[in-house]
């Protein structure tokens, strides 16, 4: 199931951040912040990076049953939402975002799965 899956990695995000003190995570949006408008290279670098990201959601949902444009839509929502949790979890310090964007994203996938 797409969707318990997605879930699951999300909350697994937020143990590891709790066990590290939320010192690591979203590493593309350090780069991706301090380097877009000053190197093209990084900044295609992680843009790669994020539609890599972006492919691996959309595909698990198609196989879940999701249309291929509904899929890569709500991809895009996911990785947004995972990487924004993961800059508020390391700045409050904290693991409520990644939690929050956890049971959120699985709410509005199984709203988005019905016809």
């Amino acid at each position: 199931d797409p969707i318990e899956a997605i879930h699951a990695m999300i909350m697994q995000m937020s143990r590891q951040c709790a066990q590290d003190g939320c010192c690591s995570g979203a590493p593309i949006s350090a780069v991706a912040l301090e380097s877009s408008n000053t190197s093209e290279r990084l900044r295609n670098a992680c843009a790669d990076g994020y539609q890599g990201l972006q492919d691996v959601f959309a595909a698990k949902l198609v196989m879940g049953g999701f249309a291929a444009d509904r899929a890569a839509s709500l991809a895009i929502t996911i990785n947004a939402s995972i990487e924004g949790a993961m800059i508020l979890s390391r700045t409050k310090q904290d693991v409520n975002s990644l939690v929050n964007v956890a049971n959120d994203i699985k709410t509005l996938l199984q709203a988005a799965q019905k016809p």
